[in-house]
């Protein structure tokens, strides 16, 4: 719970809401993608018509969404969470380490990390799609068996352990981005720098990431059950882009709880004024 503390303090109260407010307008056309790439809608849809879905490996991996949307929104997205976060990325590693926080070039802001976030990225889809193609797969062996129930408890097990997969390799690399970033380190050093830093810590790491994940897919479903088209879109884009914002801060903040490094940021805002003036004389 102390990264997550952590990384709320730093959007809502460190600044007073100025970095939500800058972040998340960053994270925006990412949350506009996603709600466009997979909106809420189609995972109900997809669990409450699971007796009647389709069952064949397009039609689960995309959860009945058309295959050219798809490819089309997938790329979309992927080169708007390269753009976004390079800026996301820049912006605040400056206010971690030198206690500013603006966005006042974003093109050099994009230029400085656009490096580690696209290896960083690429990795990361790489992941995506193994992780995609393997629940895909047992979730079509699910849905070849006979009995309803059988089938649909086979299916939320398989759902359950892939998630617990899921979460453990991406906590494993939650550190990947900020030390290519921070460290200036190739992104060979850098996995293995990652791996080696977060393997003892991986519940904690966890549990900061996929709380926010579960909380927004629970929220945005439950919107769509309602039925409104528009308002299920507008909630998955705000929903998407509070969840980008926060894990992009994440990353960075948990890099500096993990390896104990001065914020100045923290500093800078954490003072009293009776510090302010014992300090300044």
């Amino acid at each position: 719970m102390t990264h997550i503390k952590s990384t709320i303090e730093y959007l809502l109260f460190l600044g007073r809401g100025k970095r939500l407010l800058t972040i998340g307008t960053l994270a925006t056309p990412v949350g506009f993608a996603l709600a466009w790439l997979l909106p809420s809608g189609n995972y109900t849809k997809w669990i409450v018509n699971y007796k009647t879905t389709p069952n064949n490996f397009l039609s689960i991996f995309t959860f009945d969404v058309n295959i050219l949307h798809y490819g089309i929104a997938s790329l979309a997205t992927i080169l708007l969470v390269i753009a976004s976060a390079s800026i996301m990325v820049s912006v605040i590693s400056r206010s971690l380490r030198v206690g500013v926080f603006h966005c006042r070039k974003p093109f050099s802001d994009f230029n400085d990390s656009l490096l580690p976030v696209f290896a960083g990225t690429s990795t990361f889809v790489i992941m995506i799609v193994v992780y995609k193609i393997a629940l895909t797969l047992f979730l079509t062996l699910a849905k070849a068996i006979r009995n309803y129930y059988v089938s649909l408890t086979f299916s939320m097990i398989t759902l359950i352990i892939m998630i617990v997969i899921a979460s453990i390799a991406f906590s494993l690399m939650s550190l990947y981005i900020p030390i290519m970033s921070i460290m200036g380190v190739r992104y060979k050093e850098a996995m293995v720098m990652s791996i080696r830093k977060t393997n003892h810590r991986i519940a904690p790491i966890a549990v900061g990431m996929w709380t926010p994940i579960i909380v927004k897919t629970v929220v945005g479903s439950l919107v769509a059950l309602l039925k409104m088209a528009l308002m299920s879109f507008i909630v998955d884009i705000v929903l998407n882009t509070l969840l980008f914002a926060y894990l992009v801060s994440y990353m960075m903040i948990t890099y500096y709880d993990i390896e104990n490094l001065n914020r100045e940021d923290y500093d800078k805002y954490k003072l009293t004024s009776k510090d302010r003036k014992l300090k300044n004389g």
